[in-house]
């Protein structure tokens, strides 16, 4: 799970980060969070030596590593079931000045994700709960079913509450 280092920067989104929602549909996007600023990785016919790059492709490999570890636990998982764990388990407070267009559900945390006792999806099958877009000009009132898929053979309960966050 998250930890420290020498990396100023880590828990903030980059400047860089593209933001939702998706352009389509206005659904949250992203979906979850990764390290991916100034993240070392090998250089490239130099032995043994690494250099320190940013962006997506530094985050991608975070993430599949997180999916990876999830389905090794639940080889029979569909895929979307493995992403559910990893949305349904990030955790908001890992992002500094969290805002769900440019951190979705928030900083992943594989750990928890491996070991979650429920899933959580909405219609569709999505792990994201997103009401598109909302005109901001009055009283709003929306309704999603969410569905939980109890996976630990134990009784589990959720107390669930809303806040706003972000613009």
């Amino acid at each position: 799970d998250a930890g420290t280092g020498p990396n100023p920067t880590y828990g903030e989104s980059a400047d860089f980060t593209s933001s939702g929602p998706r352009h389509t549909d206005n659904a949250l996007k992203p979906d979850i969070s990764a390290p991916g600023v100034n993240i070392l990785s090998a250089l490239a016919a130099s032995g043994d030596d690494g250099t320190q790059f940013s962006g997506t492709s530094m985050a991608s490999p975070y993430t599949a590593g997180a999916a990876a570890l999830v389905i090794e636990a639940h080889p029979s998982w569909s895929a979307a079931r493995v992403k559910a764990a990893l949305v349904n388990t990030a955790i908001a407070g890992d992002v500094v000045g969290y805002d769900p267009l440019l951190a979705g559900s928030g900083g992943i945390r594989p750990r928890r994700a491996v070991s979650t006792s429920g899933l959580a999806s909405v219609a569709g099958g999505t792990s994201s709960l997103s009401f598109g877009y909302v005109s901001n000009d009055g009283p709003i009132v929306q309704t999603k079913k969410i569905r939980i898929d109890n996976v630990s053979g134990r009784a589990i309960t959720y107390d669930l509450s809303a806040s706003f966050v972000g613009g």
